[in-house]
């Protein structure tokens, strides 16, 4: 029990901090543009890479509850990051659609593929009672580092400007 209540704890302070604090912050940073958005989520991505890596490791409880805070706290940024820019840089026709791509690549990443990876490097490679434990530690950073790598790029191509329709040519419209 009072592992699941520090575990639950964990998860409110780090969305908090991540999502509200990484956001007032974020809007701050280099005057919340697209791609100084994307740079504050890449380096909120490092911070947790390493929180990734240590917290399935850590055996006393207080070690455990810094790395995953931190982990977490990483992860939450990006809530907030990730969709803020896509708004920001979608022509409003469009936004919808492209919310809904955004949510189901997240969704069949994240609850699909992320953790099938995870059980099936914990099986393969670290068989045993404390297999997972490692496989997170070891697939969790890696996805993060691919993350950090997509941010830092999409910062690069978000600094580019943004074409525009001449008056003459609206969007397109189904119907």
């Amino acid at each position: 029990a009072a592992a699941g209540t520090l575990a639950g704890a964990l998860l409110i302070a780090g969305g908090l901090i991540g999502m509200i604090g990484g956001g007032v912050v974020m809007d701050r940073f280099r005057g919340g543009t697209p791609a100084a958005r994307l740079r504050f989520a890449a380096g909120a991505t490092t911070l947790g890479a390493a929180g990734a890596a240590l917290f399935p490791l850590l055996g006393s409880s207080t070690g455990f509850a810094a790395a995953f805070l931190l982990f977490f706290s990483a992860a939450a940024v990006t809530v907030g990051a990730a969709p803020t820019v896509l708004q920001q840089l979608t022509p409003p026709a469009m936004r919808a659609t492209v919310s809904a791509a955004y949510v189901f690549v997240i969704n069949l990443v994240g609850l699909g593929f992320g953790p099938t990876v995870t059980a099936v490097i914990g099986d393969r490679l670290f068989p045993g009672g404390d297999g997972i434990r490692y496989a997170i530690a070891f697939v969790a950073p890696i996805g993060y580092v691919i993350a950090l790598l997509c941010f830092y790029r999409a910062a690069l191509l978000a600094d580019r400007p943004l074409p525009t329709r001449p008056p003459s040519h609206p969007l397109p419209t189904t119907g």
